[in-house]
């Protein structure tokens, strides 16, 4: 059946486009109903439905790139590939495999897939890049029902959605190793709001803020590049407890040690097992330091292609290669303006909240260009590919039209979703 209705909706580009285009519609009116009747407590509100729904449109734009089973221009999808199957039959990272800039969780997701299908391809590694991404998607749509109201939330991740759904571009779909840290971080943000109540009163839930911090420690060691991310959700954490009026100077020390004793977890098991397995040489010699030196010897030219007071024009400029970019830009930046006015009728936890997200965004964009070296495919979206826990995220690396498209969408679908939200 599925091979018949795979051959139907590749028989003519309007069979895909129309049967995508129903399911993205189909969420769209779930989200609406909620918005319409937000005091009936209809079949539509049930948020496995609303999240399977989301899944569901990740699968109808991407399944001919998905089964279009080759290497695209990126090789790094085939190195994971290997790298996982290597595992499949030695199971010690760095003695195994050499993950360069990628540590061992990059891998985990993969060997899931291997052990459930039994083999592992190139369609079988861009099931586990949708998986992830519902992942993503459903954490940001749950912040949302936290923070805002219930009825909302799929209006304000609709645009998030459009974001990984609509551009038809090799590495949006290609595993990649940003996929599981972003992963990490949305997980890890969801927990970490998620800790307090919704008014913000009462102590935050130590369970939560515990998983939090074990995601946070856990992100340098799938991708080390965003070890300053995974810093900035730790300060973050520490900042918003340490702050939090609720809780007198005899009751923020278990908070945050359950906190602190999250983000240790990983690293401790890390540095167990590698000392355990004798691969402690190849971890801190390859992993740590010698990542270390290939950042540093991008500090000048002609290794640093631009200084750090060069970076704003950099970034700027990668981001033309994304058609209509411009425009979203200038109304993201209109409505969070906008939204400044109206700062002293927000609540106290969603300020916090705000700056909170504001640091990872910032430590997003210095991972991004650190190293001074532009690179329009792999650059000029991961400065906001990681921050999950924003309002609204863009990654896009190509000129292609549907980027334009999705963009153009991206700026009417804002304008009414932020009516809804303050209303």
């Amino acid at each position: 059946m599925l091979f018949n209705l795979l051959n139907w909706l590749d028989a003519s580009p309007a069979h895909y486009w129309l049967v995508a285009w129903i399911t993205f519609g189909f969420a769209v009116v779930l989200a609406l109903m909620a918005v319409c009747f937000p005091r009936t407590q209809g079949w539509w509100q049930h948020p496995i439905i609303f999240s399977v729904a989301m899944l569901i449109v990740l699968l109808a734009f991407r399944w001919p790139l998905i089964f279009d089973n080759r290497q695209y221009p990126d090789p790094d999808e085939s190195q994971f590939i290997a790298g996982a199957l290597t595992l499949r039959h030695d199971p010690v990272f760095w003695r195994s495999v050499d993950g360069t800039t990628y540590g061992p969780l990059v891998q985990w997701p993969l060997l899931a897939a291997l052990f459930l299908r039994g083999s592992l391809d190139f369609t079988g590694a861009r099931f586990v890049t949708v998986f992830l991404l519902w992942i993503e998607l459903t954490c940001v749509w749950l912040i949302f029902r936290h923070l805002f109201k219930a009825s909302v939330a799929g209006v304000l991740v609709m645009p998030l959605l459009a974001v990984h759904s609509f551009p038809h571009i090799w590495s949006f779909v290609a595993y990649c190793s940003e996929h599981v840290p972003s992963a990490l971080l949305a997980v890890g943000c969801w927990a970490l709001i998620t800790a307090w109540r919704t008014s913000g009163d009462g102590t935050p839930n130590l369970r939560r803020l515990f998983v939090a911090g074990l995601l946070f420690g856990a992100i340098p060691f799938a991708k080390l590049q965003a070890a300053p991310i995974a810093a900035a959700g730790v300060i973050a954490g520490l900042w918003l407890l340490l702050t939090d009026g609720n809780l007198n100077w005899r009751q923020w020390h278990r908070p945050v040690l359950m906190f602190i004793g999250g983000v240790t977890t990983v690293p401790a098991l890390i540095v167990a097992f590698s000392l355990v397995f004798g691969v402690w040489q190849v971890f801190f010699g390859c992993y740590i330091l010698d990542n270390l030196r290939y950042a540093g010897a991008n500090l000048f030219p002609p290794d640093r292609s631009f200084g750090w007071t060069e970076a704003p024009r950099m970034l700027l400029e990668l981001s033309r290669a994304i058609a209509g970019f411009n425009e979203f830009a200038l109304w993201m930046a209109g409505f969070g303006a906008f939204g400044l006015l109206f700062v002293r009728r927000f609540s106290r936890s969603n300020r916090r909240f705000a700056i909170a997200s504001l640091a990872i965004l910032l430590s997003s964009v210095f991972a991004a260009m650190a190293r001074g070296r532009p690179n329009e495919w792999t650059r000029g979206g991961r400065a906001t590919n990681w921050c999950r826990s924003n309002r609204l995220r863009w990654q896009g690396r190509s000129r292609s039209d549907a980027s334009g498209g999705c963009v153009r969408f991206l700026t009417v679908w804002l304008r009414a979703a932020n009516l809804v939200a303050d209303r």
